[in-house]
């Protein structure tokens, strides 16, 4: 087919046809004229500027020469309209009448069409692409397993089908998910991370089998490879799968994960992947090896745990979070703090309250906010004193951790508050008080 001569496959009459399939006058709109006239044009390069620009007017209109366009002779033309159509459906409707033409282009209208196809037929969430999902799928599957296996390879998933998985996913149907679960057989870490996400996604239990054995499975393999390796370079843990794992509530995925844990020949961005699965898992038996991880040379890391601790919210952490106020990285500090706080344990009291004279604002913010959660007599009684004697900074800190911890024993330091000379301070008080006059039986008119 020439490309670069509409005339003789996309002309006037073939345009024009195509749009009545949609509207019974196309040329009686101006507007819309001159959009099915753009689409014309004899370059192809033209033609997928003016598509682009269709769909980037944010007209309700543009659908019916975006679906004119998925028919153009060019390819790059029909990507840009399948892509545009992604545009419409999350923009104005789920229109059933753009099914059929978007499965044509998913099938018909090669590989730079197919990415825009699948995900407006994601958004659409019709059954009817389904099956055509799913045999684009599979036949992509075995092309890509023919070739590593020749290769002696796994197989890895590419951008399009990636994105036909994400569409599947979307559509929920449940004739997706033996495909996917096949699927995860000899495939790269990668691959199978967004697999499990899909199925986990679709809320399918008949996948939480094959994903423990992918877990158990890639355990098996990591410890082959950092036995053969001082230190592994590249990420190699699927962060999808465990996310998936702690969607089905799966417990048994933890020991598996702490086994990963203790191996510290796995590259830091694969142990702080595993450090994030597990405080998102909410386990308690994961307290203990992340404690111990605080104490690793590897800031990042440190900082991961801080944040799974703070997860967990169990008291056990309480004395390895405070030990690590005082580290050299502010971020390290704030991550501490803030665990601290979902922790809520009194023994944080007194470092947090030193934590309040930190140079780093993030680390004083996170502090105060971590006394607030805390909010005991102890820390209350620290803060009035903190309020009466501390420098500016602090008490203009105290002022507004005694406002959100909302007692109103605090009300009359407050109003003496009012006459400090830092007016930073006297606006902390001011706010503190308006939180407080409702219980405090505090006149706001005072305040004026």
């Amino acid at each position: 087919m020439n490309q670069q001569d509409p005339a003789l496959a996309f002309g006037q009459t073939t345009v024009f046809q195509l749009a009545s399939n949609w509207l019974d006058n196309p040329g009686e709109d101006p507007q819309m004229h001159d959009w099915l006239q753009a689409l014309m044009h004899p370059d192809p390069e033209q033609r997928r500027m003016a598509v682009f620009r269709m769909w980037q007017s944010h007209d309700a209109r543009v659908r019916v020469p975006l679906l004119v366009a998925l028919r153009d002779p060019d390819a790059g033309v029909r990507g840009e309209a399948a892509h545009g159509l992604v545009f419409y459906q999350g923009a104005y409707n789920q229109d059933a009448g753009n099914v059929e033409p978007l499965i044509a282009a998913l099938l018909e209208g090669g590989r730079s069409v197919r990415s825009g196809a699948a995900l407006a037929l994601g958004f659409l969430k019709d059954r009817r692409a389904v099956e055509p999902l799913l045999i684009l799928f599979e036949e992509e599957i075995a092309r890509r397993r023919q070739i590593a296996k020749e290769s002696g390879r796994r197989y890895f998933l590419d951008h399009d089908l990636e994105l036909i998985i994400g569409a599947l996913a979307r559509l929920g149907d449940e004739r997706a998910v033996e495909p996917l679960i096949d699927a995860l057989a000899n495939l790269n870490w990668h691959g199978q991370g967004k697999i499990a996400h899909a199925l986990a996604t679709m809320k399918d239990r008949r996948a939480v089998k094959p994903l423990l054995a992918v877990l158990y499975e890639t355990m098996k393999r990591v410890q082959e490879e950092t036995a053969n390796q001082k230190t592994l370079r590249m990420p190699i843990l699927p962060e999808g799968l465990f996310w998936a794992l702690n969607e089905f509530g799966e417990r048994r995925a933890v020991k598996p994960l702490l086994i990963l844990l203790a191996n510290k020949r796995l590259p830091v961005w694969d142990r702080i992947t595993v450090i994030n699965a597990l405080g998102q898992m909410g386990d308690a038996r994961a307290v203990e090896p992340l404690c111990a991880v605080l104490a690793e040379k590897y800031v990042s890391l440190r900082i991961a745990a801080a944040r799974a601790l703070g997860q967990l919210g169990d008291p056990r952490a309480a004395e390895a979070l405070c030990s690590t106020l005082t580290a050299r990285s502010a971020q390290m500090r704030a991550a501490s703090a803030r665990a601290l706080g979902r922790v809520r344990d009194a023994r944080a009291v007194e470092p947090l309250l030193t934590l309040l004279q930190d140079t780093r604002v993030s680390v004083r913010t996170a502090a105060l906010g971590a006394l607030c959660k805390v909010g005991d007599d102890r820390a209350v009684k620290s803060l009035l004193l903190f309020l009466r004697q501390g420098s500016g900074r602090q008490r203009r800190a105290a002022a507004q951790a005694l406002g959100r911890i909302g007692d109103v024993s605090a009300t009359e330091s407050l109003v003496d508050a009012l006459q400090d000379q830092d007016r930073t301070v006297v606006a902390a008080a001011r706010k503190a008080l308006k939180r407080l006059a409702p219980s405090a039986g505090f006149p706001l008119s005072a305040l004026e």
